[in-house]
């Protein structure tokens, strides 16, 4: 289930609300293409490609370009942009350059510059209207502050050379399954981390039945969160948080409820297929293996 908790942003004239989703895939490439930089490059500059549909603006994938910082000017390479452009417009078509990303903290001279090369290389369509500027993604990698700060911002209006920024909402819009994965690679549900050697290998990666006795050790403890919440509230222990009432309802009305003794039915049927499909998955990866060591003997 994708994040949906936005927080919209009413763009003065534009006189519509901007919603902002950042795929988890490019956070992570840039952290990527940063810690891969040149040595003598103290940080990486981009391009952000995604969809715009409505009022909505996806942040979907990412790349970077080659530049150079030189007697306060940046340099690109516009033919490496305008070419990794193509490549990634070819491999998915939907999407298209929605902005650029910085990887410093801060607002400056040379986030103008970058505004203005990508003003130069931006072209609205009818299906992005609402999306008139590039937007700006800044990540600060340093660590100075401990953590990792992000930020997503719009042109508002240009004077005497320089760029006036609006900060947007945003949020980081994960599916199911990269949910998962990102899960393991932060240690976020089971308390332990793993190296870059755990996750290329399978052998400390908990298992399928691990990971699901985990997940539902979570839905345990959110739901029993939400449960004491409600008893708080029914007995005026604590105030109604009304945003938090539409939340459960929306859950609710999404679920099919089931009694216990169906629930447990449902729950096995499905807990067989899933095993006879790992079963089945695990022979044939045994079968492969075999396949090739018996090729490998006979030559």
């Amino acid at each position: 289930m994708a994040t949906e908790e936005l927080n919209s942003l009413s763009l003065g004239d534009i006189g519509a609300p901007l919603y902002c989703k950042v795929h988890p895939l490019v956070p992570i490439s840039i952290m990527n293409l940063y810690m891969r930089r040149p040595e003598e490059s103290g940080k990486i500059v981009g391009t952000l490609l995604g969809t715009v549909e409505s009022n909505v603006v996806e942040i979907k994938n990412c790349f970077s370009i080659p530049h150079d910082e030189k007697d306060g000017h940046i340099l690109f390479d516009q033919q490496a942009h305008e070419e990794l452009t193509r490549l990634h417009m070819n491999a998915n078509s939907k999407e298209i350059v929605v902005g650029f990303f910085e990887t410093t903290s801060g607002l400056n001279e040379f986030t103008c510059m970058l505004h203005n090369f990508y003003s130069s290389q931006f072209k609205p369509s009818i299906n992005t209207a609402i999306l008139t500027t590039p937007l700006c993604l800044k990540m600060d990698l340093s660590l100075e502050t401990g953590k990792i700060d992000m930020s997503v911002s719009m042109a508002k209006g240009a004077y005497s050379g320089f760029v006036l920024f609006q900060e947007l909402p945003f949020s980081l819009m994960t599916e199911d399954p990269q949910s998962v994965g990102l899960d393991m690679i932060l240690g976020s549900t089971s308390g332990v981390s793993y190296t870059y050697d755990d996750l290329i290998s399978d052998q400390n990666i908990p298992a399928n039945m691990d990971s699901l006795e985990t997940a539902l050790e979570n839905i345990t403890k959110a739901l029993t969160v939400c449960e004491t919440y409600i008893d708080d509230v029914l007995q005026k222990k604590k105030e109604p948080n009304y945003a938090f009432a539409r939340l459960v309802s929306e859950a609710l009305s999404t679920t099919n409820l089931f009694n216990l003794s169906n629930f447990e039915a449902v729950f096995n049927d499905n807990l067989q297929d899933i095993l006879m499909v790992i079963y089945l998955s695990n022979l044939i990866k045994a079968q492969i293996l075999l396949t090739e060591k018996l090729n490998k003997i006979i030559k």
